[in-house]
């Protein structure tokens, strides 16, 4: 059995979030994958098999030796696309809380079917908590979120995730995925 499996087999994914996998800087480590599986042009108005976006991530973890870097490439990509797309008045009012809080929401207008959760938990002021369960490798959510963070993120911030370590990832075998976000000092 693969690795990654569509919750529900007829689910899609809106293209302009799969043009990450053409767009991302590590791109020339799988365009040979995604050649194989027809998704070297990717047509951002059109919609996707979710499944089939899944075997060719399959096929990275069969294949690649970079697999974690290149999750994380794609979900940063997948960031920029997402965040270049947005409208200027929406970029200029956009905060990360607000744009983290609205994610799970988010994620339901980029598919179609049951691609899983993600929730948002304002732990402390710049203290963030992500939680999900979908069908999609735990760094490539990590890349989308550091991504994110990184765009959002107010002015000569720092910031750090980290996977949480009381929890075991999906990716492990858990039943859903942790990550924190701490931002500024």
């Amino acid at each position: 059995m693969a690795r990654y499996q569509a919750f529900d087999p007829a689910s899609e994914m809106y293209g302009m979030s799969v043009q990450a996998f053409t767009k991302s800087i590590l791109h020339d480590d799988i365009a040979d994958i995604l050649n194989r599986h027809g998704m070297d042009e990717i047509d951002p108005q059109k919609w996707y098999s979710v499944q089939k976006l899944l075997d060719v991530l399959n096929d990275v973890v069969e294949e690649g030796s970079n697999t974690s870097q290149v999750f994380v490439s794609v979900g940063i990509g997948a960031a920029e696309l997402g965040y270049a797309a947005l409208p200027e008045p929406v970029k200029a009012q956009l905060t990360l809380r607000g744009f983290l809080s609205a994610y799970g929401k988010r994620l339901g207008e980029l598919h179609h079917g049951d691609v899983g959760y993600v929730r948002f938990e304002e732990a402390a002021g710049n203290h963030f908590i992500m939680t999900w369960r979908v069908p999609y490798p735990d760094d490539m959510m990590y890349g989308v979120f550091y991504g994110y963070t990184r765009l959002l993120r107010p002015p000569r911030q720092t910031f750090s995730l980290e996977y949480d370590p009381n929890y075991m990832t999906v990716e492990a075998g858990g039943d859903r995925t942790v990550l924190h976000i701490h931002v500024g000092g």
